[in-house]
């Protein structure tokens, strides 16, 4: 329940003082819909509430850790909840290399970011914002034919807030549908 109401908070528009509203906090450059734009303060407390409820669900860490790092420019944020994580499971794989990911984009390097997160995005549960996110920087390196393997996933994928964005980049990536 509480990972749903982060994914409506997250969700929202911040306006009219329900959040706190910055639209330079937007970093993505891969999305024209109103998701995540603003600051949204709560994300870190949020986690952290989740992961004292349930500290082996993976994927709310995964998320919010993602938008924080990668959509709203709060690094810190991102491995203070990473870290917290680790201390319920030491070593855990996709927990050190977000943090390694989150690192390497804090530097500026998108390819080692890529190189990170392409393998941790054949998992199933890999969250579809950051899928997102990796095919925005594979179209950034000029990866091409990655960037619209993970577009079409995204398309295919549950998460219908996403689809509509896939498809515009699969157009310019692809050039129209012929019929």
């Amino acid at each position: 329940l509480n990972f749903i109401r982060v994914i409506v908070y997250y969700g929202s528009e911040e306006k009219d003082g329900l959040h706190d509203h910055d639209e330079s906090a937007h970093d993505s450059g891969h999305d024209d819909s109103q998701h995540g734009r603003g600051t949204y303060s709560q994300l870190k407390s949020r986690a952290l509430r989740i992961l004292d409820l349930d500290p082996y669900w993976e994927y709310p860490v995964l998320f919010i850790t993602g938008a924080l790092a990668f959509n709203q420019g709060r690094p810190e944020e991102s491995v203070e909840i990473l870290q917290a994580a680790l201390r319920y499971r030491p070593g855990h794989v996709k927990y050190l290399s977000y943090m390694a990911a989150i690192a390497f984009h804090k530097q500026g390097d998108i390819i080692q970011v890529v190189n990170i997160l392409t393998p941790l995005a054949e998992d199933a549960n890999f969250p579809t914002m950051l899928k997102h996110i990796l095919a925005f920087m594979n179209v950034r390196l000029g990866n091409t034919a990655e960037a619209v393997r993970l577009y079409e996933e995204i398309v295919e994928s549950r998460d219908e807030i996403y689809h509509e964005n896939a498809k515009k980049a699969l157009e310019k990536l692809k050039g129209p549908k012929k019929t």
